[in-house]
């Protein structure tokens, strides 16, 4: 049975909080040798949290946000005697419950006398594994990576552990000796990516479970630190994360050969923690076990050791008995947490990255330091007024803003400056949709292209057949369907829509379909170059649309086409696109029809023209034939080169964002036939 939060102690001070949040930690902590510290004259004692036996839920703010975390008491807790304590960090999507509930560290703490907390991450917009979803994660140094919505900020994780393990500090009686953490799958990320990373003075020693073994790129504030990992033959999680095929084998040699971990465990985990490559596998154990020790240092002064464990059969869970195997790992390592001294280290660095014009911009560095360090932030190399903390936000990036990011950190021992992370600010002004509109036949389906790069984000693909007939089109298809395909294979389909769908029209202003109309529409998560088939068994016109549904404005279409028979009158080929953003955009425009020939098409359109129109009916553009000036164009988007003197069309336009424009091919002279029309960004 699930208990009821019990109610706090009133806080004596506010300002009391504050110093157990911002505090360097080890001040609040125990002496090593078990007994409290006192506090100053001028610090009184932080208010203890109200507990009970067994499992207590607290909240507490932290940096602006409510958070909250389940502690649970063991019954033999005696607070004459510092007790250990055990973090147990979860997985994506799960909570601190399913840990308190799962991970078995609740029956280790209770027959150990270990205090046991269980923290619960934030939920962020995500693009995980292929799929766009807010879940609750960890932030890991390459959370950022993963983030479908700039807008957003990881929390900082790390400050949020500090402040309750401050309150633990304040409440029980802890052996700041024996403070260990353990992470499952994301949290196991987190472990290793950051806390392993900063924090050697709080945790003594490290464990994880259920993840591939990456610190991020992230650098050690010590390499004196010992951590146990444990995987299964048959983690799903661990394998892909790691591009490794089928089930791990068994046994020391097969899995350190290269292609398994035999380039990742030195990367990782035995470069930053000062670990030679030679390692012992333990002698005498089960068939089912395979454990790899590598405890050779490479700086002398250093006690620490890497333990790797390969659990044969086991999926991506935590195993029944590593709260057995970690506790017997942690205990080995007792006392080994030591106080940081000299200068700041930095273990996390600005990120290198690109970002559009108008979203905003948080820099982030994580640091190891024996006191409470300063920031501050440079832009170019001159300091920047303000920027005074751990992380830096420009809410609103133009093209001034691109350069060079670095931070100073700086405490009573001396500064360190960071790497630099150097910004570039792409134009905001994108193509976000294209449409065609044409008449498709039963043996000639139409052909959409388009590219995306950058991040993957959903795409939203339609075909409008019947639903024409409200707009007061004459002849339209009566059940258009489409079939996605990257290269030669098709990857996603639809015939008939589904009104899951309704609200995504809605969202990216594409007019309604009627509830169980037979016109056909699919979303999907994409990046890269894919084509959109629409097939019928009929004939008629039909409209073929595809969306950028995402948010992330720096995943962007790059090339757009379209593949169609063209007629005359209502029947040449339309195709319509939209530009987002602000600012202008630079585009080449083509209308391919003879060279088509070479790439085996039947009957192409001998001599296609193009004119290029604004939403409100303007002429803005023309092309009929191409200039050759433009064939070193060609070549720097992609496209395929036309031949010299060929009837082909094509022209370079400047056109302004925020609003929409078509492009219409017919034959010169009423010529029919099939024409390729395209549309490439240029940079």
């Amino acid at each position: 049975m699930k208990l009821p939060r019990l109610p706090r102690v009133p806080r004596l001070d506010l300002h009391l909080l504050l110093l157990l949040v911002l505090a360097p930690f080890p001040v609040l902590l125990p002496r090593a040798d078990g007994a409290q510290i006192s506090p100053t004259p001028t610090a009184p004692a932080a208010a203890r949290l109200a507990f009970q036996t067994g499992r207590n839920d607290y909240t507490i703010q932290v940096g602006g946000l409510q958070r909250t975390y389940i502690v649970h008491v063991p019954a033999r807790y005696n607070p004459a005697t510092a007790a250990p304590l055990v973090v147990m960090l979860h997985g994506t999507g799960q909570n601190s419950d399913d840990m308190y509930t799962g991970s078995g560290w609740v029956q280790k703490a209770a027959a150990e006398g270990i205090i046991a907390v269980f923290p619960t991450s934030l939920a962020y917009d995500l693009i995980d594994e292929g799929n766009r979803l807010r879940t609750a994660k960890w932030n890991m140094a390459s959370l950022y990576e993963l983030m479908a919505n700039p807008a957003e900020v990881p929390a900082d994780d790390e400050l949020y552990l500090k402040a309750v393990l401050s309150e633990a500090v304040a409440t029980w009686n802890i052996d700041r000796r024996r403070i260990f953490a353990h992470g499952f799958s994301n949290g196991s990320q987190f472990v290793s990516s950051r806390l392993m990373m900063t924090m050697p003075d709080i945790f003594s020693a490290f464990a994880f479970s259920g993840t591939a073994i990456n610190t991020g790129g992230t650098t050690p504030v010590s390499s004196n630190v010992s951590c146990y990992a444990m995987v299964g033959t048959l983690d799903d999680r661990v394998l892909s994360a790691a591009g490794i095929p089928g089930p791990l084998p068994m046994g020391a040699t097969a899995l350190m050969a290269p292609n398994l971990f035999g380039l990742i465990i030195p990367q990782n985990i035995l470069t930053p923690l000062a670990l030679d490559t030679v390692y012992d596998e333990v002698p005498g154990e089960p068939a089912s076990l395979t454990t790899l020790v590598w405890d050779n240092r490479t700086v002398p002064s250093n006690s620490n050791e890497f333990r790797f464990r390969v659990v044969d059969g086991l999926t991506h869970r935590i195993p029944d008995n590593a709260p057995d195997v970690f506790w017997n790992f942690f205990l080995s390592h007792t006392g080994a947490a030591k106080a940081l001294s000299g200068p700041p280290v930095i273990s996390t660095h600005p990120i290198t990255q690109t970002v559009t014009a108008g979203e905003p911009l948080t820099l982030i560095t994580t640091v190891g330091s024996a006191t409470s360090p300063t920031f501050q932030w440079h832009f170019n190399g001159t300091p920047l007024p303000g920027a005074t903390g751990s992380r830096y936000t420009i809410p609103s990036l133009t093209n001034a803003h691109a350069g060079s990011y670095t931070v100073t950190v700086t405490n009573s021992a001396g500064s360190v400056t960071s790497e630099a992370g150097v910004i570039s600010v792409l134009s905001s002004a994108r193509l976000s949709n294209i449409s065609v509109r044409t008449r498709l036949t039963a043996s000639l389906p139409v052909i959409v292209g388009f590219v995306r790069e950058g991040a993957i984000e959903p795409t939203l693909l339609r075909a409008a057949g019947p639903t024409l007939a409200q707009f007061g089109v004459a002849s339209p298809n009566a059940d258009p369907r489409i079939e996605l395909y990257r290269g030669t294979t098709r990857i996603s389909e639809n015939n008939d829509w589904s009104s899951n769908l309704a609200n995504n029209f809605a969202d990216v202003g594409a007019f309604a379909f009627p509830a169980g109309s037979k016109d056909a529409a699919l979303e999907r998560l994409l990046t890269g170059p894919c084509t959109l088939h629409t097939l019928s068994s009929t004939s008629g016109l039909v409209v073929v649309e595809g969306y950028d549904s995402g948010v992330n404005s720096t995943a962007r279409l790059t090339n757009i086409s379209a593949r169609s028979q063209v007629g005359t009158g209502e029947n040449i080929l339309i195709a319509g696109f939209n530009l987002a953003g602000s600012g202008t955009l630079r585009l080449l425009v083509r209308a391919v029809g003879p060279t088509l020939s070479t790439f085996g098409v039947a009957a192409p359109l001998a001599d296609p023209r193009l004119e290029i129109f604004s939403s409100g009916g303007t002429k803005l553009g023309e092309a009929d034939n191409w200039e050759a000036s433009l064939a070193n164009t060609f070549s720097s988007v992609g496209a395929f080169a036309l031949p010299a003197g060929s009837k082909d069309a094509a022209t370079v336009i400047t056109l302004n964002a925020g609003t929409g424009y078509t492009v219409q091919v017919s034959g010169v002279n009423g010529g029919t036939g099939e024409a390729l029309v395209e549309v490439y960004a240029l940079r």
